[in-house]
């Protein structure tokens, strides 16, 4: 996965929204028997869900950073 995701990979990701996917080969043993897997990962995804996006779509802040603008209350209705 190191050698096949490049730089230009990162940034037509976070312009156009493109995901990106993995095949990863590995081999475990179960009972003394080994087997090889082949597993599909994410490899790169835009949307972070850990991490408050800004307008421009790349910088980040982490939630709960004094600069991001509180979300108005909606009053609820009775």
């Amino acid at each position: 996965m190191k050698r096949a995701i490049r730089h230009e990979h990162y940034i037509q990701c976070l312009d156009n929204y493109i995901g990106d996917r993995v095949s990863i080969t590995s081999m475990r043993s179960f009972n003394h028997e080994v087997y090889v897997f082949e597993q599909t990962k994410v490899g790169l995804c835009a949307i972070d869900d850990k991490r408050y996006i800004l307008e421009d779509g790349r910088q980040t802040y982490a939630y709960g950073h004094y600069r991001i603008k509180p979300v108005e209350q909606i009053p609820h209705s009775k």
